[in-house]
């Protein structure tokens, strides 16, 4: 089934790791904090661009899914590390008047895929209308392929 697209924008920067946000907390509350601030103002940029362009619009009361396409310059950051900083982007969202809210009424789902295909880190930000697979609460279906893996002792 195709899903569709309802607005969509680029980040074209290296969006900090979890292990970085870490490092900047432990430093102390203020390091995280300007930290997180700047994130958001930057990613903020790239929505404002977008929201001038036509390809981003503010959703409304509508749920929607997240597809975030992380596009890495290498294989030196561990997946979690990379999708942790969804936090920032929906955040950023919701900052920038595109989503109500961040929570699970308005965002039933990220989805996430990485690819180690560009000399530098971007990522791609799609906002898609809900499917009914996206509020079907039976994972059998979706993980169909997890019970032909077995576990030896």
């Amino acid at each position: 089934m195709r899903r569709k697209v309802i607005g969509q924008f680029t980040i074209d920067m290296k969006l900090p790791s979890l292990n970085e946000v870490i490092e900047a907390n432990r430093n102390n509350k203020y390091t995280g904090s300007r930290m997180k601030k700047k994130i958001e103002t930057d990613i903020g940029s790239y929505i404002t661009i977008a929201k001038c362009l036509g390809t981003l619009y503010p959703v409304g009361e509508e749920p929607i899914v997240i597809f975030i396409e992380w596009h890495e310059g290498n294989k030196r950051r561990d997946a979690d590390n990379i999708e942790s900083a969804q936090k920032f982007i929906l955040d950023a969202l919701q900052k920038y008047g595109i989503l109500v809210k961040d929570s699970r009424k308005y965002v039933k789902q990220v989805y996430h895929k990485i690819f180690d295909d560009s000399d530098h880190h971007y990522s791609i930000v799609r906002l898609c209308e809900v499917t009914e697979d996206d509020l079907d609460d039976n994972w059998n279906h979706k993980l169909s392929d997890a019970s032909a893996v077995t576990l030896s002792a």
